[in-house]
């Protein structure tokens, strides 16, 4: 038979949600351990309140249950949860909290709250495509956030775009083997990218301009003009103009080709297999007495070499001389040794066909 007992609380364990009470009229007779129904939150189970127990069997104590304590203001149920309880929603643990926490396997994976931040989540979070995401924003502060990850796909191949809150870079890399094809430095405000760049326009002009509001360097490549143009953004003259169309090179302010290598110290006598380095000019000012140039080390075809002796000793350059490696030795026009007479000027060209310098003109 059912029957329904009041009595009083004694003790309440939180976390069993079970009660101890002690029966009306019954000054000896305590009962323990009683579930108490789900709907009494844990605040109102406050000892020596009274509360109702209710006996699904006369003969059988432990067959009970607290179904509701006189003077608890009425609830609503502040958690749903699975069988076993260790995954579930919940809303505030203590009065007025206005929060709402998601927690799986015992985990808390969400937060919602009125105060800031006003949404936490914990552990991995995967966006998936949706019809339409008009704007999307992750803030954090260097203490709060160490990384951002926007990721195509987390688990195998595709792109993956990442902030380095530690380091202070972002980098654009590809998944399946890690290497990163763009990576900027905050500090620094630099771009690398580790393969080719590319800048395509369908139509229009491609400009590249070191300074787009005031003065700096500028490349257009039109797309309606067929040209390529570097001017300079102060005054708007060009430096270069390379029409597609007639493949030719315009410099409407001149051009110097190279760079002067001043003080090259060379030997009296023979000198053999003289190294330009990447230079055009070079200046000869060491020998003391009368000295030979036999060969000149470089075989790139087309290229352009200017001695200059600036020494005061005779300057011969050699033909066909053999103690200069084939490839890098000089053949005059003439078929014989060329001498300058004091200071002077030699211009040589390489010829690839030939595998020798070429003698253009000597001068002193």
């Amino acid at each position: 038979m059912t029957t329904l007992y009041r009595a009083v609380l004694k003790a309440y364990d939180a976390g069993a949600h079970k009660a101890n009470v002690q029966l009306a009229g019954s000054l000896s007779v305590w009962l323990e351990n009683v579930p108490v129904a789900t709907d009494i939150p844990a605040a109102e189970m406050i000892a020596e309140r009274e509360c109702a127990v209710l006996f699904f069997t006369d003969d059988n104590p432990d067959d009970a249950v607290v179904v509701t304590v006189h003077g608890a203001a009425p609830s609503l149920p502040t958690r749903i949860s699975d069988a076993d309880a260790d995954t579930y929603v919940e809303t505030e643990l203590t009065a007025d909290e206005d929060k709402v926490r998601v927690v799986a396997s015992n985990a808390l994976r969400g937060l919602f709250q009125t105060a800031s931040p006003h949404v936490q989540l914990n552990g991995d979070v995967e966006v998936n495509a949706v019809a339409a995401l008009t704007g999307f924003v992750v803030k954090g502060s260097a203490s709060g956030l160490t990384n951002i990850v926007l990721d195509n796909s987390p688990y195998s191949g595709g792109k993956k775009l990442e902030w380095d809150g530690t380091t202070g870079e972002m980098f654009f890399y590809n998944r399946t083997d890690d290497y990163y094809i763009w990576r900027h430095n905050f500090s620094s405000k630099g771009n690398t990218f580790t393969g080719n760049l590319q800048l395509a326009n369908a139509g229009g002009t491609l400009i590249i301009t070191t300074n787009s509001d005031a003065g700096g360097k500028r490349v257009d490549i039109g797309e309606d003009t067929n040209d390529a143009i570097i001017y300079q953004r102060t005054d708007s003259y060009y430096i270069l103009r390379h029409p597609f169309s007639n493949r030719r090179t315009i410099f409407p302010r001149g051009i110097v080709i190279g760079s002067e290598q001043g003080g090259l110290s060379l030997a009296n006598g023979n000198n053999n297999n003289v190294d330009p380095g990447g230079h055009t000019h070079l200046r000869i000012t060491g020998p003391t007495a009368a000295f030979t140039i036999t060969g000149l080390i470089g075989s790139e075809n087309s290229r352009l070499l200017i001695l200059h002796n600036a020494s005061g000793q005779n300057m011969t350059i050699a033909h066909e001389n053999a103690g200069s490696s084939a490839s890098y030795r000089i053949k005059s026009m003439t078929g014989a040794n060329r001498t300058t007479t004091g200071d002077g000027v030699a211009v040589l060209l390489y010829s690839a066909a030939d595998s020798r310098w070429l003698l253009l003109s000597i001068d002193g």
